[in-house]
C-alpha cells in the first residue's frame, strides 16, 4: 500500500461523530448517553463506529418518514 493512500477510519471520536452528525457535541454526548447511539471501549478510549453513525441516521429518517404519512403537519413552503 502507497503511504499516501488515505484510509477512511472505521471507528471515530466523540468530537469527529457529532460533527459527522452535523449535531453540537452536547447533543450527541446526550443521545449517547440515552443509548441511542451505541460505543466501542478500546482501552479507555470511546469511539464510535462510523457504520452505527450511519445506521442512527437511516433510523431517524424512517421516523421522519413514518411521521409524514400519519398527517404531522410540514412546515408551509416560502414563497
Amino acid at each position: 500500500m502507497d503511504s499516501h493512500e488515505s484510509i477512511a477510519p472505521l471507528a471515530v471520536n466523540g468530537k469527529a461523530a457529532a460533527k459527522m452528525l452535523g449535531v453540537s457535541e452536547r447533543m450527541f454526548w446526550e443521545l449517547r448517553n440515552r443509548g441511542e447511539i451505541p460505543h466501542i471501549k478500546i482501552g479507555r478510549l470511546t469511539r464510535f463506529a462510523v457504520s452505527d453513525l450511519k445506521r442512527f441516521l437511516e433510523l431517524k429518517r424512517y421516523e421522519t418518514e413514518e411521521d409524514e404519512s400519519n398527517g404531522i403537519d410540514e412546515p408551509p413552503d416560502e414563497e
